[in-house]
C-alpha cells in the first residue's frame, strides 16, 4: 500500500546548515542495526538524528521535521517542535514543545505504542495504529489532527491528546495507509476508500466520487492529493495552477481546470502502469511499473523531468516525457519521493538519485572537503554522496523541504564496530561495486555462471552441471540457483526435483509450471549457506535436475534444462583484519579463529550471519 509521503510547504527560509548525520538503527526485515543519514538543509537540526537511535523500522519527513517509527512501535521525531509534533503532550494534555533530544512521543502523558506507520505535515505527525485507527498530534488549526464532526465540521478547536481521528463524529477505522502534508492528511482504507481531513482551501480534503473504492495508493502534496486506482490509473485533485493534477493535453498544454475526479493525462493520453506515487508542492510523480518515472505540473526547477542531453536542467513543460539524464532514459526505480522542488529515488542497486532544486545538496550530498561541502552542482542521474562516498544499500528515501533522509542496514564486515561506510570513507578502502562493503571483505568477485542446455526433459534421466571456482558468498547467506526450463510441466505430476551434490534439495514446476506451447519456467532455489561453504574448499558443486517420471520428452523437442549460480564472493586476497596477511593464512597460523570452519575469519562474519 502507500508509503508515507513527505511533508512539505514552499515559501519557508531555509537555514545555510548542512552536515552529514548518522544514527545507529535497524530495518524491519534486517536482524542487523541499521544507520539514519540526512544531507541538505539541516533546518532545526531536522537532519541530526538523536544520539542513541536504534532499532527504526520505518523513516517519515515533514516539512522542517523528522520521524522514525521503531521495531517496538513507538515513534521518536526531531527537528521543528514548536507545535508539539516531536514530542506530543504531557498528562495535563499540554504540548510538549522542548527541544527534541531522542525521547519517544507520548501523548496524555503515555508512550506512544502499536505504531505501524507514520507521516509528517507541515506542523503535525500522523501515526497509523495496528488496530487501524489514526492519531495525530501538533497543529491543528484545519483538524488536519482530529478529523471532523458530526456535521463534518472540522475539530479544530481542541488540542490533539491521544484521540483518534473522527471523520464525520465517527472514529476512523479499517485504515491501512497513511499520508500527510502542510496541513492536512490522507487515509486509505482497507476496502479501497481514500478518506481526507484538514485544510481544504483548495478542495484538497474533498475525495472525488471516483476515489471512494478501488484506490491502491495516496500521496499528500503541497495542496493537491493524488491517488493510483486498481487498475493503474491516477486521480488527482486539489489545486490544480500548474497541471498538478490534471497533467497535459494533445498540444502540450497544461489541464488546469477544476479537478473533479477524472483521470490524469499527459499528451492527451490516460496515463498508466502506475505502480507508486508522490506529490511535492505543486507536481507529482508517478513511477511505472517498467522502473520508470513520469512527472507532471510544476517543472521550474527540472523536478520532473531531469536534465537535457547538455546535463542542463529540463524545465520544458512535461508532457508525458520520462524522467531522464543527459539524454538517457532513467530507469530501475524501486521507490519515489517528492520534496518541495527535488525528487528522489531508491534504486534497485540499493544507491539514491534526486534531481531538481539542489541549492542545499540534497540531491547530491556532500563531498570529502571541510568535512562535508554541499555538492551544489546540477544534478544529473550522479548517485547520492556523503563525504564523497557514494551511500548504497539503501532501504528507504524520504524527500524533506530542501533535504533528504534516507535509511540502510548496518554492516561491520571487519568486526571493528565500526559501519563499512565509514570504514570505506575513513581509511580509503576500495568499494569497486559500491555496495557499502570494503573489497578487502570480499574480494569484489562476482560468481555468475550459466550452465549451457541439459537437454530436453525426459521422464527419470537426471542432468547434472558442476560449478567450478566457487569462492565463499560476501554476506555469509544462502545462495540462490535459477532454474531454467521448457518441457512438459503443466501438470502436478510433472515437475524438476533439485539435487545438491546428489542430495535432494527441493521440487520445482510442481504447481504452476507450463508446457512449451505456453512458454519457459524459471524457479529460485537457494544452496543452504553450510552447504556451500563446505563445498568451497574443493571449489566445485554440483547441481542435477531430475525430470519426474511423466515427464514426457516427446511433447516438447524443442525443450532444455538450464541452471545458473549468481552472487557476490569474498575473493582469494581477502584481509578482512588489515594485518597484512590473507585470511587463509592468519587461519592457518590459529584455527581458533575460524570456529564455524567456514574458511573467513570469525570476526569478519559475525556481524553478517
Amino acid at each position: 500500500m502507500t508509503h508515507r509521503r513527505g511533508s512539505l510547504s514552499s515559501g519557508r527560509a531555509v537555514l545555510a546548515s548542512h552536515v552529514l548525520t548518522i544514527a545507529s538503527a535497524a530495518i524491519a526485515s534486517e536482524t542487523t542495526n541499521g544507520i539514519v543519514f540526512g544531507w541538505g538543509s539541516n533546518n532545526y537540526g531536522k537532519i541530526t538524528p538523536p544520539v542513541g537511535l536504534s532499532d527504526v523500522m520505518r523513516i517519515a519527513s515533514g516539512t522542517e521535521h523528522t520521524l522514525a517509527l521503531t521495531n517496538s512501535g513507538t515513534v521518536i521525531a526531531w527537528g521543528y517542535n514548536g507545535f508539539g509534533q516531536c514530542l506530543g503532550t504531557n498528562s495535563s494534555g499540554t504540548r510538549i514543545t522542548a527541544t527534541p533530544t531522542g525521547q519517544s512521543v507520548q501523548l496524555a502523558g503515555v508512550v506512544l505504542n502499536g505504531v505501524v506507520a507514520v507521516a509528517g505535515g507541515y506542523y503535525h505527525s500522523v501515526a497509523l495504529k495496528s488496530s487501524g485507527s489514526v492519531v495525530a498530534w501538533g497543529y491543528n488549526g484545519s483538524g488536519e489532527c482530529l478529523g471532523t464532526d458530526a456535521n463534518g465540521n472540522a475539530l479544530n478547536t481542541s488540542n490533539p491528546n491521544g484521540q483518534p481521528v473522527q471523520i464525520g463524529g465517527f472514529p476512523l477505522t479499517g485504515v491501512s495507509a497513511i499520508s500527510a502534508r502542510t496541513f492536512f492528511t490522507l487515509a486509505l482504507k482497507s476496502n479501497g476508500q481514500a478518506v481526507a481531513w484538514g485544510d481544504n482551501g483548495w478542495i484538497q480534503s474533498t475525495v472525488p466520487n471516483s476515489c471512494v473504492t478501488a484506490v491502491s495508493s495516496l500521496a499528500a502534496g503541497n495542496t493537491h492529493a493524488a491517488a493510483i486506482k486498481d487498475d493503474g490509473t491516477v486521480i488527482c485533485w486539489g489545486n490544480n495552477n500548474y497541471g498538478q493534477c490534471l497533467g497535459t493535453d494533445t498540444s502540450g498544454n497544461r489541464l488546469t481546470s477544476t479537478p473533479t475526479g477524472q483521470r490524469v493525462k499527459l499528451a492527451g493520453i490516460t496515463l498508466t502502469g502506475v505502480a507508486k506515487i508522490a506529490a511535492g508542492d505543486d507536481f507529482t510523480l508517478a513511477l511505472k511499473s517498467d522502473g520508470t518515472v513520469v512527472g507532471w505540473g510544476n517543472n521550474g526547477s527540472g523536478q520532473c523531468l531531469g536534465t537535457q542531453a547538455d546535463g542542463g536542467p529540463n524545465t520544458i513543460t512535461p508532457n508525458g516525457q520520462p524522467v531522464a539524464f543527459s539524454g538517457s532514459t532513467f530507469s530501475g526505480v524501486v521507490q519515489i519521493d517528492c520534496g518541495g522542488s527535488h525528487s528522489v529515488a531508491r534504486m534497485r542497486n540499493g544507491t539514491a538519485i534526486a534531481w531538481g532544486s539542489n541549492g542545499n545538496g540534497q540531491c547530491l550530498g556532500t563531498s570529502a572537503a571541510n568535512g562535508g561541502t554541499p555538492i551544489t552542482s546540477t544534478p544529473s542521474g550522479q548517485p547520492a554522496k556523503l563525504l564523497g562516498q557514494v551511500l548504497s544499500n539503501i532501504s528507504q528515501v524520504c524527500a524533506g523541504n530542501a533535504n533528504t533522509i534516507a535509511l540502510k542496514p548496518f554492516r561491520d564486515c571487519q568486526g571493528n564496530g565500526i559501519d563499512d561506510f565509514f570504514d570505506i570513507r575513513d581509511f580509503g578502502a576500495a568499494d569497486l561495486n559500491f555496495d557499502g562493503v570494503p573489497d578487502v571483505c570480499q574480494g569484489a568477485i562476482s560468481y555468475d555462471i550459466t550452465s549451457p542446455s541439459l537437454g530436453v526433459p525426459t521422464a527419470n534421466a537426471a542432468a547434472t552441471f558442476t560449478f567450478s571456482n566457487l569462492v565463499m558468498p560476501d554476506n555469509f547467506a544462502d545462495v540462490p540457483v535459477t532454474i531454467t526450463a521448457r518441457g512438459d510441466f503443466d501438470a502436478a505430476s510433472e515437475y524438476l526435483t533439485v539435487k545438491v551434490n546428489s542430495t535432494t534439495l527441493q521440487r520445482v514446476f510442481e504447481t504452476g509450471g507450463v508446457n512449451c506451447t505456453v512458454g519457459n519456467n524459471t524457479a529460485v532455489v537457494m544452496i543452504p549457506f553450510a552447504t556451500f561453504a563446505a563445498a568451497v574448499p574443493s571449489g566445485q558443486i554440483s547441481i542435477s535436475l531430475l525430470p519426474s517420471p511423466a515427464v514426457t520428452a516427446s511433447e516438447c523437442s524443442d525443450g532444455f534444462m538450464r541452471v545458473q549460480i549468481k552472487y557476490m564472493g569474498i575473493g582469494p586476497t581477502s584481509d578482512c583484519n588489515h594485518n597484512g596477511l590473507l585470511d587463509t593464512r592468519d587461519i592457518g597460523a590459529n584455527p581458533s579463529l575460524d570456529c564455524d570452519g567456514s574458511g573467513h575469519l570469525d570476526a569478519c562474519e559475525l556481524a553478517d550471519n
